[in-house]
């Protein structure tokens, strides 16, 4: 088994206490911004001796175990750092080998900030090309996308 476990940090306690009734690590965002949120996950995960760190956000619907393994499966390999990039230039998952230097740079064209960011500090790295992983749920555009391959689905949180 590849995946030893699976955190969640949020600043929402209902939400933690969810993960954490489902079996989940629950983390409590102390800092405002996803990539210190993102470095106190990292940090928590090196208290508890994990090899590696699997980001993925939660506006990923089509994610499938498939993709996983394909983000994990190099690092099984040596490499140190898997990306899987948005349509838009973002990051929609990130595998990185602990401990690692990488600093966190998710936010507009973050994809290509955690590349250059890895080749300065030496770390190889591959990338995965996946549909499922380059789609996620930014914008109301994405959502009526969502709904439109998928009409069950309740209206969209913003309207």
């Amino acid at each position: 088994e590849l995946v030893a476990g699976v955190a969640v940090i949020s600043r929402d306690q209902s939400l933690l206490d969810e993960v954490a009734a489902q079996g989940a690590v629950p983390l409590r965002e102390l800092q405002p911004g996803l990539n210190q949120a993102l470095e106190t996950a990292r940090q928590e995960m090196l208290c508890r001796h994990a090899d590696v760190l699997l980001i993925l956000p939660a506006d990923l619907p089509f994610l499938a175990k498939r993709d996983i393994d394909q983000l994990l499966a190099p690092v099984q390999q040596g490499t140190q750092l898997v990306l899987a990039p948005s349509p838009d230039g973002g990051t929609n998952a990130l595998a990185l080998t602990l401990p690692s230097p990488l600093r966190f740079a998710f936010g507009p064209h973050s994809f290509a900030r955690h590349r250059q960011f890895a080749r300065q500090l030496g770390i190889s790295q591959q990338v995965i090309i996946s549909p499922t992983l380059a789609f996620d749920v930014d914008w109301p555009a994405d959502w009526e996308l969502l709904r439109t391959a998928f009409p069950d689905l309740a209206p969209s949180p913003t309207g």
